[in-house]
């Protein structure tokens, strides 16, 4: 699994130190580079030249900053979450409710996959949060 993930990035790089070379060893080295060989045979036939992702320092942060923004503007209210002007977001209705904390579910889920996880726990507590008001904990 660690090879894998050095083999995905472009200059990424395994040490595997031991004595001997076992049967595990050998097979995930025979194993990345039979993918490897895979891969730069797609990449010759389809003229594709692997790059790393690059991406500003900022950029990987300023979602962080209006996450913040945006959660300190909501204020939850005994019938349900409430802009500071005092727009409703949603009325308590479990129904609705539901279809809120399931929609929030899905952009954790994808949130984790797209490993912003400060972004995952945010919703993870947010769902908590909704949930627990639901159930009058």
């Amino acid at each position: 699994q660690t090879i894998g993930r050095a083999a995905r990035n472009v200059a990424g790089k395994a040490i595997l130190y031991a004595d001997r070379i076992t049967d595990s060893m050998q097979y995930a080295i025979d194993e990345t580079a039979r993918r490897r060989e895979k891969q730069l045979a797609y990449n010759a036939e389809h003229g594709i030249t692997p790059e790393s992702v690059r991406k500003g320092i900022s950029s990987a942060f300023d979602h962080v900053y209006e996450q913040k923004e945006s959660a300190a503007d909501a204020v939850a209210g005994p019938y349900g979450l409430h802009d500071r002007a005092g727009q409703e977001a949603f009325i308590h209705d479990p129904a609705k409710l539901h279809k809120h904390i399931e929609a929030l579910r899905k952009k954790m889920l994808a949130a984790a996959g797209d490993l912003e996880f400060e972004e995952a726990a945010r919703l993870r507590d947010e769902i908590r949060r909704l949930e627990e008001g639901e159930l009058g904990l």
